[in-house]
């Protein structure tokens, strides 16, 4: 992952430094469902995208029966 330019870097467990990686497939919705974030599974740069909802939340989904 980079930001403004440099690599964002973390350590392992053994101390090595490494660059963190991003585990985003290619499209995700935060957890309040304010913003749908997505982008190349590859590539190098994230998008976001305000939602918004017309209804409330339901708990589960309705059955499509």
């Amino acid at each position: 992952m980079i930001v403004d330019g440099t690599p964002v870097t973390g350590r392992r467990p053994d101390g090595a430094q490494a660059e963190l990686e991003l585990g985003l497939n290619p499209i995700t919705i935060d957890a309040r469902d304010e913003w749908v974030y997505y982008g190349a599974m590859h590539g190098a740069s994230v998008y976001r995208v305000r939602t918004r909802r017309d209804e409330p939340r339901r708990s589960a989904p309705r059955s499509m029966a």
